[in-house]
């Protein structure tokens, strides 16, 4: 899977809730981003050099870590992220590794032919019971509001292969761990168009979807970790291509071990 610089839509697309937040985003639809290198690109919307989210300034929070912003590069570093910046109502810290960029919404170039990986933060809504022809509808009745309900969600969504959901702990914050994978040999030729056919895993506030390309679908690894932090449950999605190095696999790992919850 090849993914260029300025052309990507197949890890995720882009966050509903900034749009609402910043109001910076074009007229098309929230969760349209651009193509990967190996499709043509889709009108997906342009957030501006001179947006809000863009030009919001660097703060130093408690701990001496920098706050970031929407479009930073980031450093091998802690950052905290604010709630504006993702879908999760509580701030946190992360430590990053080197070539990362975005803050909410992190991605990190790993080349050909892995293209990028990614880190982000959801509040799932619902989960697309086919992904590939969602305009089915969303499972109804929907998903439940707690960790077991969203993992057996992703379990039994259609097309999809969820291996057995784990126990986990994150900052002391129990939850349940799933690895999601599109098979690589899926057709999704025939998958339901928006601008271009698009393959959806799940929503969020404010109309915003986990989609790609359906193209692209293929070969896409999801790992989800799905925690409930003080009542509240919170999704933190790493994303890359079956292709993507072991190493840059765990350096994902790394990261998500690394968050702090309200620090």
């Amino acid at each position: 899977m090849r993914m260029g610089d300025a052309r990507w839509v197949a890890l995720i697309g882009l966050f509903a809730i900034v749009s609402a937040a910043c109001a910076t985003t074009s007229a098309s639809p929230p969760s349209q981003a651009a193509t990967t290198a190996r499709a043509e690109p889709s009108p997906g919307p342009v957030v501006s050099e001179g947006s809000p989210i863009l030009s919001a300034t660097s703060a130093v929070a408690s701990g001496g870590a920098d706050t970031c912003h929407a479009d930073q590069r980031l450093e091998t570093a802690t950052y905290v992220v604010p709630p504006k910046l993702s879908e999760i109502p509580m701030p946190l810290s992360i430590t990053m590794t080197e070539g990362w960029k975005g803050c909410g919404m992190s991605y990190k170039e790993l080349g050909d032919p892995a293209g990028r990986m990614m880190v982000a933060f959801w509040n799932v809504d619902n989960v697309y019971a086919d992904p590939c022809h969602w305009m089915g509808g969303l499972f109804d009745p929907r998903v439940g509001p707690s960790v077991d309900d969203l993992a057996k969600a992703l379990a039994d969504q259609a097309l999809t292969e969820a291996g057995p959901a784990t126990d986990v702990k994150i900052d002391g914050y129990s939850g349940k761990h799933v690895r999601l994978e599109v098979p690589p040999g899926l057709d999704t030729s025939g998958c339901d168009k928006d601008h271009i056919a698009e393959f959806r895993f799940w929503n969020g506030p404010a109309d915003s979807v986990w989609w790609l390309g359906a193209t692209e679908a293929p070969s896409l690894i999801g790992e989800v970790w799905i925690l409930d932090v003080d009542g509240t449950r919170v999704v933190v999605q790493g994303a890359y291509f079956s292709d993507a190095p072991a190493a840059n696999q765990a350096e994902i790992a790394r990261i998500v071990e690394s968050i702090d919850f309200n620090p």
